[in-house]
This record gives structure tokens, sequence and C-alpha cells, in this order.
């Protein structure tokens, strides 16, 4: 340690006189810093980007392929013994990137001991949150973790679960489940109000169907197995195309939620019809009543 300006400075040199090289610095307004010569923080921390380290809380790791930013360290071992550590940070792509599923600014978190259930997140195209096995390592990263993507955010912020490509605000590819919901109608809201035109007879020419996902054919949709129920949307877009929405592929979906609407003024039309016969009957039950007198 030497000191220069007030500042307190770990190096080393070699016993023949050559110039020290500086690892640390304490500057004269305390702030400590490493890799650098001017610290702006209380604790400054600069990686060699020439070289693969970064720093790194923990114990061993394997440096040989791929730089590291910030490696706080979980377990014994490193990358390539499966144990990563709690948070791993890349600050930036390195020659082996294109080896890695992983992109540059990526955050690695949420390993346990053994290397399993990893989970990442990456921001080169929106934030993806991937989970691993302990079959993961260098060589696979690339093939196997793409399949094992949980969520994404892409960059026009859609959330898709169970799908990489979500083509709504929220899209989920399987089955969600919940407790309660509860959908935007405020009266405040909404504006050109008009009934539902013949809610019945178009309800009248739609068929509620029973058919078979074809789940072989389009795995990454995630279909429910079984037997199910429902309507086809091409149908009901001929009836009632404020309920279809459809993809930018061409899919077309339904808004099941709202098709309550359209059996609420359809029942109430046939209300309507059913008193209308019941006021015939009536008037019919008095003229006979008339006629036996």
């Amino acid at each position: 340690a030497s000191g220069l300006n007030g500042s307190i400075l770990f190096g080393m040199a070699e016993e023949t006189g050559g110039a020290a090289e500086e690892f640390m610095r304490i500057a004269n307004n305390g702030y400590v810093g490493i890799g650098t010569t001017n610290p702006t923080t209380k604790l400054n921390l600069v990686p060699d980007f020439g070289s693969s380290d970064g720093f790194l809380i923990g114990n061993n790791k394997d440096t040989s392929n791929l730089s590291y930013g910030i490696y706080i360290q979980g377990g014994d071992g490193g990358w390539g013994n499966n144990v990563i550590g709690s948070l791993v940070l890349y600050p930036r792509s390195s020659a082996n990137a294109t080896n890695y599923y992983l992109p540059s600014q990526a955050f690695r978190f949420g390993m346990d001991s053994a290397g399993n259930n990893r989970a990442y997140i990456s921001s080169s195209d929106g934030i993806r949150f991937v989970t691993g096995s302990s079959t993961d390592n260098n060589t696979n990263i690339s093939n196997d973790l793409y399949n094992k993507i949980r969520m994404i955010i892409n960059s026009s912020g859609n959330v898709g679960i169970g799908t990489l490509n979500p083509g709504y605000t929220l899209t989920v590819n399987g089955t969600a489940w919940c407790t309660a919901t509860a959908w935007a109608s405020d009266l405040r809201w909404k504006e050109n109000i008009t009934a539902l035109n013949n809610p019945l007879e178009k309800l009248l020419r739609l068929r509620g169907v029973e058919f078979d996902w074809k789940r072989k054919e389009f795995k990454d949709q995630n279909f429910p197995e079984g037997r199910q129920i429902g309507i086809i949307a091409q149908e009901l877009d001929k009836e009632f195309p404020e309920l279809v929405m459809t993809d930018k592929d061409g899919y077309k979906s339904i808004a099941y939620d709202k098709f309550t609407v359209v059996l609420l003024e359809a029942i109430k039309a046939q209300q309507v019809q059913m008193n209308n016969q019941q006021t015939r009957i009536d008037n019919l039950e008095a003229e006979i009543v008339k006629l036996k007198k």
C-alpha cells in the first residue's frame, strides 16, 4: 500500500523495481475503487473489458466460456459444474456469445445448489423468463433453453405465457385459472350505445358443437386434452363479428365472456314472443267462453 495525495493505493510490483500494477485504491474522500483510479461512489467496481473477468462474490467459477459482469454465487463450484449463482449479470457480448441462448444485458437468478430450476431474464428483444434443468450446460443451452421459455414480455409490451409470440396484451397458451374476474363496463367510458339488433334470430342460426383440439398439429398452442364444447369462430363471425378477434396469422378467437350479453337479449326477445302468444291464448279462451254462453 502506498499514499498519493491522501489516497491509499494497493498494488504489486516486481522485485526488479518495475512499475507497480494498481489493484485497488481508497481515495482521499473515502471512496473505494477497484479497476479504476477515480472512484466516484463509495464502492466503484470497474471490470476489465479486455479480459473474461468481472466481479465474483462466492466460490470458484469457470471463466473460459463467457465474460461476467457481476457474479454472486449461491453454492460450490462454477458454471462448468452446473451450480450457478443467485445473480449473474452479463454487461456485454463476448467472443463466445453466439454459443449461448442468453444475449447481452441478461440477468440470471434463482438458482438452487444443484443447478436446477434456473431462471433467466434477457432484454435483447424483450424480457424472457426461462427455467432449465441440471442437464443444461454450455454446449446445449442455445438448443435446450429455447424450449423452456415460460413467459415473455416482447418489445411491444405484450405478455405471453406458453407462447413466444404474444399477439395481445396478455396471451396464454394453456389453461388459466382464477377465482374471480371483473371487466370494465362503466357508462362514462362508453359512447354510440345502441341495442342489439335481432339477437334471437341471429342466435338461432348458430350451433354449439363438440370437438377435439388438434394437439399434435399445433403443439405450441398447449390445447387441453379431452372432448371440448364451443362455437366455431368463423360461424359466429357472420352473425356477431364484435365477438370475434383475428390475429396476424388469420386465426380467430371468441370473446365468450361477451356472449352472455347476446343470450340476455335473446331471452328477452323470446319472452316478448311468449307474452304475445299468451295474450293471444287468453283472448281466444275468452272468445270461446262467450261462444259457449
